[in-house]
């Protein structure tokens, strides 16, 4: 059976196009269709109405399959290293890695590597985490190769649109960071061809990633200290109670995916 990614691939072909031509009926290069039938990156929002037409297939199809291949060509990694709380601890009424990991939930990414302490990456094994589906590889000797979204500073991070913005970057298939207005990148979005580099010299990556800002509405808070875990637990008592909607719960997440897709 032919596996999703080759969506695009499959709707060309059988309109009669290469990869060059159908390049050239959209103004762009063959490269661009190329990453899109690996999974490497999404046509541009203002490409969908064009292909569309000329593959002769609805946009919300398009969006819907060339999102799986997306998704399954992204690995996450955790970078813990240098964060002094425990993953399992509670912050209100949820562990502090579901904070994390809900994110990757979210976009359908669930081949995770975690750089840890090595006294601390027990919590991996947690059997409330194996039900989500998560892969966990810990202290991996090298990176993926594939598309890795890296958490290398962890933090609070919502807003009612964040997942869409976290696609919009993914399908630009650049490395890129993504920063709130203070000094910190939480999430940095790494093209395979970089992944490796990361554990040479993460300094590089951030230096030369192109910057996308989080945009309005979005709230992004650090977790370094028990003071910023207390703030962030009373923002999610508060918003919580005064909404009755669920903040990176990921049995919500699951329940809402299922009926999305059912």
């Amino acid at each position: 059976m032919k596996s999703k990614s080759n969506v695009i691939a499959k709707l060309r072909k059988e309109a009669g196009f290469t990869q060059k031509s159908l390049a050239e009926a959209l103004h762009i290069t063959d490269k661009a269709v190329s990453k899109w039938e690996r999974g490497i990156s999404w046509p541009d929002i203002t490409l969908l109405p064009r292909l569309s037409a000329l593959l002769d297939a609805d946009i919300e199809t398009l969006l819907k399959e060339t999102a799986s291949a997306h998704h399954h060509a992204w690995a996450g990694l955790i970078d813990l290293r240098k964060f002094d709380h425990d993953p399992a601890q509670l912050v209100y009424d949820k562990p502090l890695v579901y904070y994390l990991l809900s994110h990757y939930l979210l976009l359908g990414i669930r081949e995770i590597y975690v750089l840890d302490k090595e006294d601390r990456f027990r919590w991996v094994f947690q059997d409330s985490l194996k039900k989500f589906g998560f892969c966990f590889t810990v202290n991996p000797e090298r990176m993926p190769d594939k598309n890795v979204l890296i958490m290398g500073h962890p933090c609070f991070l919502f807003g009612s649109d964040l997942t869409r913005r976290f696609q919009g970057v993914m399908s630009t298939g650049k490395l890129t960071k993504l920063c709130p207005a203070w000094d910190m990148t939480p999430f940095l979005f790494c093209p395979a061809e970089y992944a490796d580099m990361y554990y040479k010299d993460p300094a590089f990556l951030y230096k030369n990633a192109f910057l996308r800002t989080l945009g309005r509405g979005m709230i992004c808070l650090p977790l370094d200290t028990p003071d910023q875990l207390n703030d962030v637990s009373s923002f999610v008592r508060i918003y919580q109670q005064n909404t009755g909607l669920m903040i990176h719960d990921m049995h919500e997440v699951i329940r809402l995916k299922k009926q999305t897709n059912g």
